[in-house]
């Protein structure tokens, strides 16, 4: 079979393909194949050019974490059709973050450690291990909780002062006062 970019596939076959890999071959389990598929896709679609399009994320592997969404929006001018799964970043530090994953697909979250393993790798040059802390169906949908341990030295967190220098009560001023002094100052 031959596989070609504009054409819309059954979820299924992604699956069915793993399980046949697995009773042909024997070298791996369902989920090591899943993990291969994922990273062989991030190669496919670099071989199409879209990792032009994973490369202007961000700088950095962690930008990249952050815009998954706005990849996926991009993506759906070229295939309308295309049900996107939702990625967000739960809470991070040095060391890496917590990110969930929501998709309607099920049975895709090692295809997704792949991906994420390959990106990181191959456009970051980034190291990354992923662990699985909660895996849930909630309404008919996948639930991942993913744990990313990688250097998360783009990280910084927020800082904020409990100390404030100057003056913590404002004189009231009109907005007919605002505007003349603001006048006064552009001329």
């Amino acid at each position: 079979m031959v596989f070609t970019t504009h054409t819309t596939y059954r979820n299924e076959m992604m699956t069915q393909l793993a399980r046949s890999c697995c009773h042909v071959t024997k070298l791996k389990d369902f989920n090591q194949w899943m993990t291969f598929f994922g990273k062989c896709f991030v190669e496919f679609c670099a071989k199409y050019g879209y990792d032009k399009l994973l490369q202007v994320t961000g700088r950095n592997y962690r930008d990249f974490l952050h815009g998954i969404d706005n990849i996926h929006e991009m993506i759906r001018f070229s295939y309308p059709r295309l049900c996107s799964p939702s990625f967000l970043v739960l809470n991070e530090d040095d060391n890496g973050c917590s990110l969930l994953y929501q998709s309607a697909r099920h049975g895709f979250k090692h295809y997704v450690i792949g991906q994420l393993q390959q990106i990181a790798k191959r456009f970051y040059q980034v190291s990354v291990i992923i662990t699985v802390l909660e895996d849930a169906i909630v309404d008919n949908k996948c639930n991942v909780k993913f744990r990313l341990d990688f250097d998360n030295s783009a990280y910084r967190p927020i800082v904020t002062s409990n100390h404030f220098s100057g003056t913590t009560k404002f004189s009231n001023i009109t907005g007919d006062t605002f505007l003349r002094v603001s006048i006064i100052i552009f001329i």
